[in-house]
């Protein structure tokens, strides 16, 4: 595909699609959105974040309505899990994991889903708070906000707790995962080393049957052999009763992820807003914030490679792999200048990680960087482009005053999203996209691509720089 700017004429356009794809996605006789029709038959936690921001420009009630579904399946612990099954896809066929491979009902009920609701055991990447603040700022009904604020806030609270008490045993300001899931990028070559290291117990991992691949090709998914750690790890769970003082001791996988705790630093950043706004004490959440920022300075962040590495709790040791997460603490605020000024210059706009050579040119921005020895533009997360990726790093460009670089993720971001198809809607808003010449992967009608086409086109183009005086 020919990497093209999208005129303003075709904004209305592209968001009428988008708007189409969402109403046609929401679950039947429920408040919530599929990811996709077909690959995804559930509602997603991080997912229904993006939906929620997209919806908050065209349906402020729906926008409110699709977080507040997410909660009710919130954990007695706090915990915000990363699925909640739809009671209506009663057969279990069409998505693995199927609901009782999680068995849930063994974690402690003071601590576990409530009973109304089947949910995964582990959570996802805390953009909720975030949201919830965003259909507060763009949308105009002030009333409506304030009285889902006041809802919303002592779960969204409640989660964030979780995160930086049972989560951070130590109280480092980082919460641990337990789960590649957990991240959000499922496959990224961060987690190659933790999965490898993962001593499969054969006895102890049950048959199971993909279902991720009916769909979508093979190659453009996660591998077998990780798929048999991702199995067995909810095995680990089970085993330790979803304690997480126990999988502290005991998980096999446990990492500290950059792209995960900055969207924690942000949320609180956002929940310090809506509290301030319900006239809510905020000094825990400052707290919480000032250990973040001391954790990222002195054990995320890497001198001489001038970036962010991962921590690996179980080896003990940086994870250095070089992917779009070390750029997720720019939306955070967490660089200083100098050191955002490395992350940008030194790996963003470095034609031989990120961004296009002259010779080359390509769609930004790739999921890992083009050197990484795991590179590879046609699998999942570990090169191919994704909308939420795209649009959290111009946001934290933005904060940087980082306006032409922004410009550039904003154009090529929506040139994908208006790719060419042959007949039905002008644009079917893929999952994701591949960087090297624009091919489409995954599913069509991908939900969150839709919902922040809206957001993109509703917010002013990003300008360029301002000349010194």
């Amino acid at each position: 595909m020919t990497r093209r700017t999208v005129t303003p004429d075709e904004y209305e356009l592209l968001s009428a699609s988008a708007r189409r794809v969402l109403a046609t996605n929401q679950i039947d006789g429920r408040s919530s959105t599929l990811p996709a029709p077909g690959q995804y038959p559930h509602q997603w936690n991080w997912d229904s974040a993006f939906i929620a921001m997209g919806l908050a420009h065209i349906d402020e009630a729906r926008a409110c309505a699709e977080l507040e579904a997410l909660l009710e399946g919130q954990w007695g612990n706090g915990m915000v899990p990363h699925i909640i099954y739809n009671p209506d896809e009663v057969n279990d066929r069409s998505y693995f994991p199927q609901r009782w491979r999680w068995g849930t009902e063994l974690a402690e009920a003071a601590a576990g889903p409530p009973t109304s609701h089947v949910t995964s055991g582990i959570t996802q990447p805390p953009v909720l708070a975030i949201a919830a603040a965003y259909i507060a700022e763009v949308g105009a009904d002030q009333a409506l906000a304030q009285s889902f604020l006041r809802r919303v806030y002592p779960k969204l609270l409640a989660f964030h707790r979780y995160l930086l008490t049972e989560r951070d045993p130590h109280r480092e300001g980082l919460a641990f995962l337990i789960h590649p899931w957990e991240s959000g990028l499922d496959n990224s070559p961060r987690w190659q080393s933790s999965l490898d290291a993962i001593v499969v117990n054969r006895g102890k991992l049950p048959e199971y049957q993909r279902l991720d691949t009916k769909l979508v090709m093979a190659t453009q998914r996660p591998t077998n052999d990780d798929y048999d750690r991702y199995v067995y790890l909810l095995e680990v769970y089970k085993e330790h009763r979803y304690n997480h003082r126990l999988l502290f001791a005991h998980c096999p996988f446990l990492v500290q992820d950059v792209l995960f705790n900055a969207l924690l630093h942000r949320a609180n950043e956002a929940l310090i807003t809506i509290a301030t706004a319900l006239g809510e004490p905020t000094q825990e959440i400052e707290v919480w914030r000032e250990r973040t920022a001391d954790a990222f300075a002195r054990k995320l962040w890497d001198e001489a490679e001038g970036r962010y590495f991962d921590f690996d709790l179980r080896a003990g040791r940086p994870i250095d792999q070089n992917t779009i997460a070390t750029f997720l603490p720019l939306y955070a605020e967490l660089p200083t200048a100098e050191q955002a000024e490395r992350l940008v210059r030194g790996n963003l706009t470095n034609p031989a990680k990120y961004w296009p050579h002259p010779d080359t040119p390509h769609f930004v921005i790739p999921t890992a960087s083009k050197d990484n020895a795991y590179w590879d533009p046609n699998r999942y997360w570990r090169g191919p482009i994704w909308i939420n990726t795209n649009w959290l790093v111009l946001q934290g460009l933005l904060r940087y005053g980082y306006h032409e670089e922004a410009r550039r993720i904003f154009d090529d971001t929506l040139s994908l999203l208006t790719c060419p198809l042959p007949e039905g809607e002008p644009w079917w808003f893929w999952e994701y996209f591949n960087p090297l010449n624009g091919n489409v992967y995954g599913i069509d009608r991908f939900s969150w691509s839709a919902a922040l086409a809206i957001a993109l086109t509703a917010q002013p183009p990003p300008g360029r720089r301002p000349q010194s005086a």
